[in-house]
């Protein structure tokens, strides 16, 4: 949230890369899901999510965005020309 405040010409940026990289991220969290890769037990996050049976944590699904977003903010503060 700092990086959208601070650098506001990156958030189209920021967004079009969140939205790009968030069906691949799905698709993983799905896929190692059913295969049992691992497993949430319930009682213990915010709210679930239900999508093509599978449910997991809203905190995942939270996760996906602000962790790929804080990689290109990082990256747009210290490595790019900030463009």
């Amino acid at each position: 949230m700092i990086g959208f405040y601070k650098f506001p010409k990156i958030s189209g940026k920021i967004s079009v890369f969140v939205f790009s990289m968030l069906p691949a991220s799905l698709a993983y969290e799905l896929t190692a899901l059913s295969l049992g890769h691992w497993y949430f037990r319930r009682g213990f996050h915010i709210g679930y999510a239900h999508m093509f049976g599978q449910i997991f944590p809203l905190e995942e699904l939270l996760s996906m965005f602000s962790i790929v977003a804080g990689i290109l903010v990082i990256h747009e503060v210290f490595a790019d020309d900030r463009k």
